[in-house]
């Protein structure tokens, strides 16, 4: 019997771009049985419009809540993730969208190694201007990559809008900082769970660039600081030592220090 899907999609003042992310959604080949939307205080009309869209796609059953003031996207996805009754969440972020395919392919994926709990894929990054691909070799879904912890202390393997974890896992986003509390995670399920599964293809677009524009990952500075709290996290519940922790903090300074030139090259 196959695995049911949640999908979890934080939102806030996402009038323009929410309609795009749904619309991805219910143009999946492989429909997910819920779609659970937690806004966190928007102030303009993202709540209405997706209250309209969903309405008109009632195969799916919807969960729409709102936040009284705004948790972050952490809490609000573990808000998501624990109304959901389905076997699988998979996550999307309200300014990027889905490969019509994304949920058939990965499903497939993690139907073949049910021992695994956490699953990724690429991404693509398209510019205003770029039409999402149709097409998708399916031949690359089956090249897999195995990323464990060592990997992940080099850099974040897995953009959040690509991921799918089993819903009974305990770990949660952490809920005291917004900007690399993705990647906190990540370090926390692979540490508990061992390695990531992650399919070469890409199946997610991202309608922004990873860092440097607007939205959740522009803040270099912000990033950085989560990364460095991400490894503190790691090296207070005893998954780093004390030396990993320290090589691995400083590799992530230097990083840091060639985004930032990267960046001021660019304007």
């Amino acid at each position: 019997m196959p695995e049911t899907v949640a999908v979890v999609i934080p939102t806030f003042n996402s009038s323009v771009t929410i309609e795009r992310a749904l619309e991805s959604v219910v143009g999946q080949t492989c429909l997910p049985t819920e779609v659970i939307v937690i806004d966190n205080a928007s102030a303009d009309d993202t709540v209405a419009r997706v209250r309209t869209f969903a309405s008109k796609y009632s195969r799916i059953a919807w969960v729409i809540e709102v936040s009284p003031t705004n948790i972050g996207p952490g809490a609000a996805r573990n808000r998501g993730w624990n109304l959901a009754k389905s076997d699988l969440i998979a996550f999307l972020d309200s300014d990027d969208s889905w490969h019509p395919e994304k949920l058939r392919l990965q499903g497939e994926i993690v139907r073949m190694f049910p021992e695994s709990v956490l699953f990724g894929h690429r991404y693509l990054v398209l510019r205003p201007d770029e039409v999402a691909p149709r097409d998708v070799d399916e031949r690359s879904t089956k090249v897999i990559d195995r990323f464990e912890l060592h990997h992940f202390l080099i850099r974040n393997r897995l953009s959040t809008p690509t991921v799918m974890v089993r819903r009974e896992i305990t770990q949660r986003f952490p809920i005291d900082f917004w900007y690399g509390e993705d990647y906190a995670l990540w370090l926390s399920v692979v540490a508990a769970h061992g390695a990531a599964i992650f399919q070469r293809c890409a199946l997610t677009h991202l309608h922004k660039s990873t860092y440097g524009e607007s939205g959740l990952s522009a803040n270099m500075a912000q990033m950085h600081r989560g990364e460095i709290l991400a490894m503190k996290r790691l090296r207070q519940t005893g998954d780093i030592g004390m030396l990993g922790s320290s090589l691995t903090t400083a590799w992530m300074k230097v990083k840091y220090a060639r985004r930032r030139v990267e960046l001021m090259r660019r304007v």
